[in-house]
């Protein structure tokens, strides 16, 4: 699976780059349909004057299936990281019982 981690008007942080990597594992252990992740990590709102929200989207593109996309914003990154991929997880386990119950009939 390929992943790749965009940073927008912000610094990349080491801390939060190493949770969505041992995210991403966890994540590719859910399903074997997964090509790509592409999480964009950005600031919106001025900085000088810390009036600033974060947000998180991941894009997810599975093997035969459409892409979907999870988006969080808020001010805490770390809980929306967790709250973004406990998200993911849901939608990609709804997407495999499909196939499943699919390829049944």
């Amino acid at each position: 699976m390929q992943s790749n981690i965009s940073w927008r008007h912000m610094e990349s942080s080491p801390a939060i780059t190493a949770i969505i990597n041992e995210k991403l594992l966890k994540l590719e252990k859910c399903s074997e349909r997964l090509s790509s992740v592409d999480i964009i990590i950005a600031m919106e709102g001025n900085a000088q004057r810390n009036s600033h929200r974060e947000s998180i989207e991941l894009q997810i593109k599975m093997r035969k299936m459409t892409m979907f996309i999870v988006k969080e914003e808020g001010y805490d990154l770390q809980a929306m990281v967790d709250e973004c991929f406990d998200i993911a997880k849901r939608k990609i386990k709804e997407l495999e019982s499909k196939v499943r119950d699919t390829r049944r009939k």
